[in-house]
């Protein structure tokens, strides 16, 4: 390893999850850029996964194992430190059902070099059970309706001609597979904890964007992602109710952090009349009726907690 060499930190999150984690870290011990550190967080496990992942990855991977379910962005939030307090230069996060291509990083990297205000970066993601079908190639949010896209979802890969192979600008990136250098997390802070599962992703874009940095997307597909493992229908972009709730309820946060005023309305309107009715048909089409209350309950109890109280309290 060349000393000139920056050190990265790849932080695999996992709860209650032998077998996903088992094959994504498989895949991380594999990737052939040398200056890397494996970090595992268990978020909290009760299964007994935790003690099988480290009797068969305790040489190889540092194991951080924090006491209760902390969420997304708690979890990572406690690699990330680990990373910094460490000394290394780049973290890339990823998620626990996640399978990286051995020449990732190598990819990545280059990109910081590319853009002087990069805070983050992707590449394109696939399906895991269906390589040929995008998952994720770039994402656009619209913060007065409050709505993000996917570029190309479920689409070809061959749908993706136009960006193949070229570094473009994103929105955000989904932190099942993004690498920020540490003085982005100097500069912008850690992910906000109060986002437990879900969207916040969309409110660190929202962050970088503001602080004046930019997110670019790799067009190689050079992660596979196996996609609502915990919502029991793995390959879909349906929710399991856990995941409704907080993802509305994460939608009502970034209402009260980036959308108060005037602007109120129209981000109220587009939960209710553009994400509702779709995260709605996704759980009535996989028969995961469950969800849609759910998905209401996420929505009142944000509003409670988050627009109500940021109403009533003193400018």
């Amino acid at each position: 390893m060349s000393q000139s060499e920056p050190t990265v930190a790849a932080i695999v999150l996992t709860w209650n999850n032998f077998t996903d984690t088992d094959e994504c870290l498989r895949s991380l011990t594999a990737v052939s850029y040398p200056a890397t550190d494996i970090v595992l967080v268990d978020n909290g496990s009760t299964d007994g996964s935790a003690e099988r992942l480290e009797a068969e990855w305790g040489r190889s991977v540092r194991f951080l194992r924090v006491s209760e379910n902390l969420g997304v962005a708690g979890g990572f939030n406690a690699g990330i430190r680990a990373a910094l307090d460490s000394g290394s230069d780049y973290v890339l996060l990823l998620n626990n059902d996640a399978v990286v291509e051995p020449g990732l990083i190598e990819a990545l990297l280059p990109a910081f070099d590319a853009v002087p205000r990069l805070a983050t970066v992707s590449p394109m993601i696939t399906y895991y059970d269906d390589p040929g079908r995008l998952w994720f190639s770039g994402a656009t949010y619209h913060r007065r309706a409050g709505i993000s896209r996917h570029r190309f979802l479920a689409k070809p890969l061959s749908t993706a001609d136009p960006v193949l192979g070229r570094l473009f600008a994103t929105d955000y990136v989904p932190n099942c597979a993004a690498m920020t250098p540490r003085q982005v997390y100097k500069d912008i802070g850690l992910l906000d904890e109060r986002f437990f599962l879900g969207q916040e992703d969309v409110d660190w874009g929202i962050r970088l964007r503001q602080a004046g940095y930019e997110a670019r997307v790799v067009g190689r597909p050079l992660v596979a992602h196996k996609v609502s493992v915990s919502a029991g229908v793995r390959g879909s972009n349906v929710l399991s109710p856990a995941q409704a709730y907080h993802y509305a309820r994460g939608s009502m946060l970034i209402a009260a952090k980036w959308a108060r005023g005037p602007s109120l309305g129209a981000y109220l309107a587009g939960q209710l009349l553009v994400r509702l009715p779709y995260y709605s048909a996704q759980a009535a089409r996989h028969n995961r009726w469950a969800s849609i209350p759910a998905y209401l309950r996420g929505l009142r109890d944000g509003y409670r907690s988050y627009l109500m109280r940021s109403e009533t309290s003193p400018s």
